[in-house]
């Protein structure tokens, strides 16, 4: 979300889900740093979009915000954020 004080949900009310990639290679763990810097680095990750798996729209994003093409392993949890509700 744009302002997470807005809510995980998208202009119809819909509940938002959103997906994250962490990769890694043999340089470490790629981490994005944010201009705003609230937080300062963040790992690839955006809204999973309708009918897409977790793993899609995490190799999706990555794409979208690195052009770098990564494969899906597994997936490592998920949750609730305690402040915008988000999954």
């Amino acid at each position: 979300l744009d302002d997470p004080a807005d809510g995980p949900q998208h202009g119809d009310g819909a509940e938002v889900a959103v997906a994250v990639a962490v990769v890694t290679g043999p340089a470490g763990v790629l981490a994005g740093r944010r201009r705003d810097g609230i937080p300062r680095w963040v790992f690839p990750g955006g809204r999973i979009h309708d009918g897409e798996t977790p793993a899609a729209a995490a190799v999706r994003e990555c794409a979208d915000e690195t052009a770098l093409t990564v494969t899906a392993g597994m997936q490592i949890g998920q949750r609730t954020h305690p402040v915008t509700g988000q999954h």
